[in-house]
């Protein structure tokens, strides 16, 4: 009796939590990487399941736990019933929410100035100018007489699109570039608010491209 409970109590927690989002977990079974000597793979090298939103195949999923594997730029979901862990489809998910960031998916894109490729990206500004930043891991692997030392190293790319044209943004100047036609409003504008574009970019860029998309109206 108590069997038929049980096997009836996971018939009913299927039914209601787990069906409904039955497609996000079809893809290919993740397989962790062995432990670096330095850093990690992960986002913000969290290596723990958080619970996020996703947009997948058009239909937003509340708290689903995920994996943010940013050396290889793929999402991990964990199956609730049997904890297994699975890549979720690339062309599928639109966009996400995770650790205060909200990531969406762009196809590769190229211009006259940079490229971008297809991945997730944390949207940081989008008004008429876009903000965005690619969040990647640099592995490197060294022999020492103690065996292999794996590092993971994080890299941050911003990038801003202005209708068709992208730029690469990862100097002040560069970002100023991007906006020649208000350079001298903006670097008033940073003076004035005493924005600090070293120790904070994507905040920085950002504040600078709406301000930009302020001015420019």
């Amino acid at each position: 009796m108590a069997f038929t409970q049980k096997v009836r109590y996971a018939v009913d927690y299927y039914n209601r939590n787990i069906s409904e989002q039955s497609e996000i977990y079809n893809g290919t079974e993740y397989n962790f990487l062995p432990r670096a000597t330095k850093g990690s793979p992960y986002l913000e090298d969290r290596f723990e399941f958080t619970n996020a939103n996703i947009k997948y195949n058009d239909t937003w999923y509340n708290d689903v736990s995920i994996l943010y594997d940013a050396f290889k730029d793929v999402l991990v979901a964990t199956q609730p019933v049997n904890q297994a862990q699975y890549i979720l489809h690339k062309e599928y998910l639109a966009e996400f929410y995770l650790f205060g960031h909200h990531f969406v998916h762009l196809n590769a894109m190229s211009s006259d100035n940079a490229s971008i490729n297809d991945g997730y990206y944390d949207q940081l500004y989008a008004g008429k100018t876009v903000v965005i930043c690619k969040y990647s891991k640099i592995k490197t692997e060294t022999v020492t007489a103690q065996g292999i030392e794996v590092v993971f190293d994080d890299k941050q790319s911003f990038f801003i699109k202005k209708g068709a044209t992208i730029y690469s943004v990862n100097s002040k100047g560069s970002v100023l570039n991007a906006f020649k036609d208000k350079k001298k409003e903006l670097n008033t504008y940073l003076s004035r608010n005493n924005i600090d574009y070293k120790n904070n970019k994507g905040l920085a860029i950002a504040r600078l491209a709406a301000y930009y998309d302020q001015i420019s109206k």
